[in-house]
């Protein structure tokens, strides 16, 4: 039998996930609003929270993959190729 994976109950920025408290999950999803706008959950504002060995998938939320060029913040698991700077991220400080 096909078991659901990675429903939208297991995504902790989406509002049928309870891993945050309510107001914690509001917070960070008004700040990715703010910040990188109605787009910041990723593609289809699906909040995927799946992380490829190469990559963040355009799903993932900007939060976590930071958005082109890396602006305004690095995300935390950014996308390869939009690193940039990489030996600014390496160093903690411009070459």
């Amino acid at each position: 039998m096909y078991e659901k994976r990675h429903a939208k109950s297991e995504r902790p920025l989406l509002e049928q996930c309870d891993f945050f408290e309510k107001a914690a999950r509001e917070r960070l999803v008004g700040h990715s609003e703010r910040t990188w706008g109605i787009g910041s959950l990723g593609f289809g504002m699906l909040a995927t929270n799946v992380i490829l060995s190469h990559a963040a998938p355009d799903t993932t939320p900007i939060v976590f993959r930071g958005d082109i060029g890396q602006r305004p913040w690095f995300g935390i698991v950014p996308r390869w190729g939009e690193l940039e700077n990489a030996s600014e991220i390496d160093s903690g400080h411009p070459p």
